[in-house]
């Protein structure tokens, strides 16, 4: 077999799948399956643009964590040799993250915005990848049709996978039969496609997902929420300090859970970790609600500020915006007046956990605090770079992925000490830097040594993201402060979800989500009956 780089020979042969063949329908519909359940749906776009071959694609994943709709463009010169420019834009409920790889005089510029960080390379000329994601039949036809065009049986070209990283990877492309392909890279799934008489992807294999050209049936996904005996479940609305550009105060919204018995009633607020968090927490939140209020809690959970029901702006997410909107919270409480206000808890979990003893620190109306996996450092840079170490050990990066994120996450904290502002303009576009420098202000520890109540820590063992020595750096710090009583809750064999994951096939209808351990739910909910 004839070997190549596509990238330096590729040839201007007829193309036997084209990007804009005459036999090419103009469009193209996949269903996306896991484990033999339909999760996802796809349609790919193909048009002529003067002097372009256009892709387009719109790629729905309704059971992921986040309800996620990715809208793609990418576009080669004619001939197929050249990129001259990709888009990606992968929203959620309340959020947008945007990709951008484009050309600049001979060098192609990347540019992922992830609205808290971001990442910004700059290719030599040469050196220009075509992005390749391993479940988007958009991009695995654009670089069929490349390979195609090549007239070889074998060639090798560098891409990029947006939604890992940067990192120039070279992808070996092998024929398979008559109608069939299969590409590999090292640290990423194996996939096969085969193709129809008409050059368009039919089907393709790898990374526990099958994508099957037809039709997907009706998929509509919901928020897990746990089953059981009914409860007083309420929407409300919480006014924040924050305005709104009319001047009225922001809001967000949430659910109130109201348990049988007599008011007051002890009352919990939940926060969740990172990310734009709706009221479940991604299932974690409501798993934990819905077995306090059976134990006579009233309990608060909201949407994150920018998520749809709330007002605001998740794209200005900071540490100070969140603390504040969990702040609020407590004090709705302690307002309504059907609250126990010498009985109103904390629980946060991750990211929620930093906010909440923030909060505890500071709010009178705190009387105890449940910190689940929650970090013992800033999350960034210090996390975030623990966390590339941790995924590398774990063989879940490679350790050229690994060195390219600590350039990355030392480049965006050295741009913190240069510039004083909270944005930054960066290849044509606005980069926010109010979350970074928030975080890289924060010491989670000192905001534990001033909590003067009873605190909780749990944790998992086996957290690959937040490890047991967090968990023992929050117990010694608050060991040191000579007031409240503190207790860990070490479960040996839990992870950072503290259960069983659930993948997207696994929850059709609902979004992926964890199971909580029972003993984690009794754990916390007796420690809190006790306070």
């Amino acid at each position: 077999m004839a070997t190549a780089y596509l990238l330096a020979l590729l040839l201007a042969a007829p193309l036997l799948a084209g990007g804009c063949g005459s036999r090419r329908p103009g469009e193209a519909s996949y269903v996306v399956k896991q484990g033999g359940i339909e999760i996802g749906e796809q349609t790919v776009r193909f048009s002529g643009e003067e002097g372009k071959a256009v892709y387009g694609a719109t790629e729905r994943r309704p059971f992921k964590v986040f309800d996620t709709t990715t809208y793609r463009k990418l576009a080669f010169s004619s001939d197929l040799k050249d990129l001259q420019e990709y888009y990606s834009s992968r929203r959620v409920a309340g959020a947008a993250y945007r990709t951008y790889l484009r050309r600049s005089g001979g060098s192609l510029t990347y540019l992922a915005d992830e609205l808290q960080t971001f990442d910004y390379q700059v290719f030599p000329p040469g050196k220009g990848p075509i992005p390749y994601e391993t479940d988007s039949a958009c991009l695995m036809q654009a670089l069929a049709d490349k390979f195609f065009a090549s007239g070889f049986d074998q060639a090798s070209t560098l891409a990029v996978i947006p939604s890992r990283d940067a990192v120039l990877r070279e992808l070996l492309i092998q024929r398979e039969g008559k109608t069939g392909i299969k590409v590999t890279s090292p640290g990423v799934p194996e996939v096969s496609i085969q193709f129809g008489g008409d050059g368009i992807l039919s089907k393709a294999e790898g990374g526990g997902l099958v994508i099957d050209r037809g039709r997907a049936g009706s998929m509509s996904s919901k928020p897990f929420m746990p089953t059981g005996r009914a409860r007083a479940l309420k929407e409300v609305r919480v006014q924040t300090p924050d305005k709104l550009r009319g001047g009225e105060r922001l809001e967000l919204a949430g659910s109130i859970y109201i348990p049988a018995g007599k008011r007051p009633y002890p009352a919990v607020v939940l926060a969740g970790d990172f990310g734009p968090q709706d009221r479940t927490g991604g299932g974690f939140l409501s798993q934990i609600a819905a077995r306090l209020v059976d134990d006579g809690f009233a309990v608060l959970t909201c949407d994150r500020r920018g998520v749809p029901r709330s007002q605001g702006d998740y794209a200005t997410y900071t540490l100070e915006s969140a603390t504040s909107d969990l702040n609020a919270q407590v004090d709705y409480l302690v307002l309504r007046g059907d609250m126990d206000i010498e009985r109103i808890a904390v629980v946060g979990y991750g990211e929620g956990g930093q906010l909440a003893s923030k909060v505890a620190a500071s709010n009178p109306y705190v009387s105890s605090l449940v910190l689940m996996a929650t970090p013992s450092v800033p999350l960034f840079p210090d996390l975030l770079l623990r966390q590339v170490d941790l995924a590398m050990s774990a063989g879940l990066l490679q350790p050229a992925e690994a060195a390219a994120a600590h350039i990355r996450i030392e480049i965006e904290a050295r741009l913190l000490n240069e510039t004083s502002g909270n944005t930054l303009e960066l290849g044509g576009h606005e980069l926010f830097l109010g979350w970074m420098r928030s975080e890289a202000a924060n010491d989670p520890l000192a905001s534990i040594g001033l909590l003067e109540i009873p605190v909780l820590v749990a944790q998992g063992g086996r957290d690959a993201y937040v490890p047991v020595e967090d968990a023992t750096r929050i117990m010694d710090a608050l060991g040191s402060r000579g007031k409240g009583t503190g207790k860990l809750a070490l479960f040996e064999k839990l992870g950072h979800s503290f259960g069983t994951m659930f993948s997207e096939g696994a929850t059709a209808p609902y979004r992926a989500h964890p199971e909580i351990d029972p003993e984690v739910l009794n754990a916390v909910s007796s420690w809190l009956k006790e306070r």
